[in-house]
């Protein structure tokens, strides 16, 4: 269309100048003077003619520019109705374009919150497997290192096409490397619950939080006149009364440790407990386990007698911590 308007001006000016040579060489000298007469006729009276005259070099000037406008003309109402066309698309475009951007932008700030809130989540594990002596993982295996959003994708006015693609590329790699490091995260998450609930589990087994056998608290731990010197000592256990036989139980799980018998506290059994935990039990009239044997709460392992010195049948009942004498009524509450 723009070859065929530009055509048709050129044609318009060879033929005006042409037009114009002729009239100089037909004879006169004044060229631009020459007149021409125009007849006017009307359409309401027929038999009505109206004669103009007028010089031919304006004339000819004024037929090149009105048929120049209306080429100019030709020549650009197409392009401006194909504009007009693409108006409401173009609109459509750009308005999905805006909401596409600030939807990109919300998602980066949320990710960015994300990121936070996981390398936060990840010191915190470190921070409880030093504290539980599980040590650290490889730096590959954890990805400890957590970065926030490139600057440029915080842009609104992010070039378009190609940098849209790229756009939305690294904000795939980064959707997918959240959900890895997620994924990890949870993993290590569900093995330090099952960590600490094994944890948890085993110590309070081998917690001796059950009284090792039914009767009356005769004596407590700590100082007291000894019923046999009448001089103040140094009581490590507690003194529980109870008939002859009567069943010792376990208070934990744990190991027979020792089974012995000296002239001060008869016959004895040590149970060790882990974690730095034991309990011994004397004056007992039988032992029913043997040393190295693995027993369970609640279950019998002497029964009450009165051997060693002793002014009655009873059970002394003691529980060490890391080797010390402590009140075992620490870890059991009094019977009532």
């Amino acid at each position: 269309m723009f070859e065929f308007g530009l055509l048709i001006i050129t044609l318009l000016l060879v033929t005006t100048v042409a037009a114009l040579f002729l009239l100089h060489n037909d004879g006169s000298d004044n060229f631009v003077n020459q007149k021409v007469s125009l007849l006017l006729f009307s359409e309401r009276r027929s038999n009505r003619v109206k004669q103009v005259t007028c010089s031919i070099f304006p004339l000819l000037l004024s037929i090149l520019l009105i048929v120049s406008g209306l080429a100019a003309l030709v020549i650009h109402i197409p392009d401006f109705l194909e504009m007009k066309t693409q108006m409401p698309l173009l609109s459509r475009l750009q308005q999905e374009n805006a909401d596409q951007k600030v939807e990109l932008v919300s998602l980066i700030d949320r990710m960015n919150v994300m990121t936070e809130r996981l390398h936060n989540l990840q010191a915190l594990d470190q921070k409880l497997k030093v504290m539980v002596d599980l040590g650290v993982d490889d730096i590959d295996a954890q990805m400890l290192g957590v970065g926030g959003s490139e600057p440029d994708l915080l842009v609104v006015d992010y070039p378009e096409t190609a940098g849209h693609k790229e756009l939305i590329e690294k904000m795939y790699m980064s959707i997918e490397k959240m959900e890895r490091k997620i994924d990890i995260g949870i993993k290590d998450k569900d093995n330090l619950h099952r960590y600490f609930s094994e944890q948890q589990q085993q110590l309070a087994a081998s917690t001796p939080s059950a009284w090792p056998v039914r009767g009356w608290l005769t004596s407590r731990f700590g100082y007291r006149v000894s019923p046999f010197s009448g001089r103040r000592e140094f009581h490590r256990g507690i003194d529980i009364s109870a008939r002859i036989n009567t069943p010792v139980t376990a208070p934990a799980d744990g190991t027979v440790s020792s089974v012995r018998r000296d002239r001060f506290s008869g016959r004895v059994v040590g149970l060790n407990h882990s974690y730095g935990l034991d309990t011994i039990y004397a004056h007992l009239q039988k032992v029913l386990v043997k040393e190295g044997q693995t027993v369970k709460r609640g279950e019998v392992i002497a029964l009450v007698g009165n051997t060693g010195r002793s002014t009655g049948p009873h059970l002394h009942y003691e529980v060490r911590l890391n080797g010390i004498p402590v009140d075992p009524l620490r870890f059991t509450p009094e019977q009532k």
